[in-house]
């Protein structure tokens, strides 16, 4: 986050907050779970799944708990929530690290052992050297905590997505598709933007009447002169229940 975000602003933030992933390594984790496999249970319906921690753990598991997952929950309420979320879509329709299959009410803050596409796509897209060097678990916000921000702006690009979007969008709310949740999130007023290029967007487009027929309105922009990249963009307006 320092190298490819925050130490390239202009103006850079008074204080940033990443969750703590980094107090326990991640053999060390490993070992933790392998060693007391009656503090957790492992929930999801696919390779990505949920590690929960039991409220009795003990040792590096209890730290995780608490000062890790636990912890960010409580700085994030103590801030009095999030205003933006700017969050990329997953290629199987993840959103954070919420991995397809995991349920919506797992945990707030989710201990994840990571989907072998994620790491995959991880490598591929130039974040890691090999699957060797990418870690296996991650910290991340579930789904539910990421759409309880007064906005959500949602980035997709490439083929990759093309699905997922599409059926985060014209689909039913299922944990298959994480990101799908934003239909609930903006039916109970959130205001939710999609950011598109065309690729990402390009089911929506082939199926232009159901899109419309939802209620929906597409806005393409790749033909405005401030357009700077080949992108649409879907936005809620909270007051009259549209997509646009």
């Amino acid at each position: 986050m320092i190298s490819e975000l925050f130490g390239l602003l202009e103006r850079p933030f008074v204080e940033t907050n990443v969750s703590w992933g980094t107090l326990v390594g991640q053999t060390e984790l490993i070992a933790a779970l392998e060693s007391a496999t009656d503090s957790y249970e492992i929930v999801g319906t696919d390779k990505g799944k949920a590690v929960v921690i039991k409220d009795d753990a003990t040792g590096v598991l209890r730290l995780v708990k608490e000062e890790i997952l636990d912890a960010y929950e409580r700085k994030i309420e103590s801030f009095g929530g999030i205003d933006l979320h700017v969050v990329g879509v997953g290629g199987r329709g993840h959103v954070a690290f919420h991995e397809s299959g995991i349920p919506f009410g797992a945990s707030p803050v989710l201990l994840v052992r990571l989907d072998d596409n994620t790491v995959e796509n991880a490598v591929a897209d130039g974040h890691f050297a090999a699957v060797d060097e990418s870690p296996r678990y991650a910290v991340s916000m579930g789904a539910a905590l990421v759409y309880q921000a007064s906005t959500v702006l949602l980035l997709a690009s490439g083929a990759r997505k093309t699905g997922p979007i599409a059926a985060s969008v014209l689909g039913p709310v299922t944990c298959d598709v994480p990101v799908s949740y934003g239909q609930t999130f903006a039916a109970e007023g959130g205001n939710l933007v999609y950011v598109l290029d065309s690729a990402a967007a390009g089911e929506l487009l082939d199926r232009r009447a159901e899109v419309e027929a939802r209620g929906y309105e597409i806005v393409d922009v790749r033909d405005q002169p401030s357009a700077r990249v080949d992108e649409l963009a879907f936005v809620r307006d909270p007051r009259t229940g549209h997509v646009h």
